[in-house]
């Protein structure tokens, strides 16, 4: 090697050396691989079966994970099925065995297994059995045509522990029940004893879990006695009901004291007149700046909410005709999605961040899995990617 390619060889070296001490890499390397899809879960309850779905949180795309047996939770219209807020067990109504069922998730597969000691008799609080767990993922609430019964829910084994006093009394027939955040109250929707439907509230002791009802309560809902729905603004101080027999929605204010409510001016607000079209479900997104509402014409009426009134302002464009049967409708927890089943299928929708207009994903419906023939309720936990 002439003295020329020696020199040159060495300079070649020496800066490969220095490039290397600075951290510096002097020739393009391949990009690095793209971090993998995370996943949320997904849960529908069917005929005796539970059906696990990953939920793709950059798309909303949902992907049949697992089936696995279950109880008869009932095709009714309240929530019989609920994961707890670490997303670590979930929580099944039998409605035939008057008894909760708590299965272990796996965060990765979806795949459910049934705890040591399920299922766990419920209190003689008959059917349909609603169900809510507050935001501390303490104590579970099932409310049954009899009254609710309060569970103690053990965090590391998810073993229930019926909360002495249950079943506490509600006479006006519950047929679900909300939790407000942040887990001080809760409300029940009344369908009446031969009466008009109320709502009930109750506080929630927060060391033992047991109820008592808050001041003025039941609280009329002027309307006649029917199934309706609850949900709750995640602030904790709205309450919002969907009544189905006068095609309406009305907004209490929850006293953040003492949990009584007030209804706010210029409520109910009827969606459509001379009830051509009946409410099929009522739900608030994560953020508490949107509220919707199906119907079963198929239709979402989207709402905008104000945070410090709760008054509630129509989405442009809305009603949204969805092209399907719309049932009840969920929000997953990051509030970029809303799903709907129906049927064998889940209708999905991308949710706007800044108008909350819902727009079908494009690979919207989504199987619901074989033998998934009527997801009566959905249900998200944790996942991991």
């Amino acid at each position: 090697m002439n003295t020329k390619c020696k020199a040159f060889f060495i300079l070649l070296l020496l800066t490969a050396e220095l490039f290397s001490a600075c951290g510096i890499i002097p020739y393009p390397s391949s990009p690095p691989p793209p971090p993998p899809p995370h996943f949320e879960l997904l849960y529908a309850t069917g005929l005796r079966q539970i059906q696990g779905l990953q939920l793709n949180t950059a798309t909303g795309a949902l992907s049949t994970a697992t089936t696995t047996p279950s109880p008869n939770t009932g095709l009714g219209t309240t929530a019989t099925m609920v994961a707890d807020p670490a997303g670590k067990f979930l929580f099944v109504y039998d409605t035939e065995g008057e008894a909760i069922d708590v299965f272990a998730i796996n965060s990765t597969t979806s795949a459910l297994t049934a705890i040591s000691g399920s299922p766990f008799p419920a209190a003689g609080i008959g059917a349909p059995g609603g169900l809510a767990i507050d935001t501390s993922g303490k104590f579970l609430h099932v409310a049954g045509d009899f009254g609710i019964d309060v569970f103690a829910i053990n965090g590391t084994s998810g073993v229930l522990t019926l909360v002495s006093g249950s079943p506490f009394a509600d006479d006006n027939g519950p047929l679900g029940v909300v939790a407000a955040p942040p887990g001080k109250f809760i409300y029940t929707s009344d369908i009446g004893q031969g009466q008009a439907a109320t709502i009930s509230g109750f506080s929630v002791d927060s060391a033992s879990g047991a109820l008592m009802p808050v001041p003025g309560s039941p609280f009329s809902t002027l309307a006649n006695g029917s199934p309706f729905y609850l949900a709750a603004h995640p602030s904790g101080q709205f309450l919002y009901a969907g009544i189905p027999s006068t095609n309406s929605v009305e907004v209490w204010r929850i006293d953040g004291a003492t949990g009584s409510l007030a209804l706010l001016p210029g409520f109910p607000l009827v969606l459509r007149p001379n009830n051509i079209a009946f409410i099929s479900s009522i739900v608030a997104d994560p953020s508490g700046k949107f509220l919707y509402v199906s119907d079963d014409f198929g239709d979402i009426f989207g709402f905008t909410v104000n945070a410090n009134s709760g008054t509630l302002t129509a989405m442009p464009g809305s009603p949204f005709f969805t092209f399907s049967i719309t049932d009840q409708l969920f929000v997953d927890p990051t509030g970029r999605f809303l799903y709907s089943p129906a049927g064998p299928f889940i209708s999905g929708f991308s949710i706007d961040s800044t108008s909350g207009v819902p727009t079908t994903l494009s690979d919207s419906p989504f199987a619901g899995g074989a033998g998934l023939t009527i997801p009566a309720t959905l249900t998200f936990a944790k996942g991991s990617s």
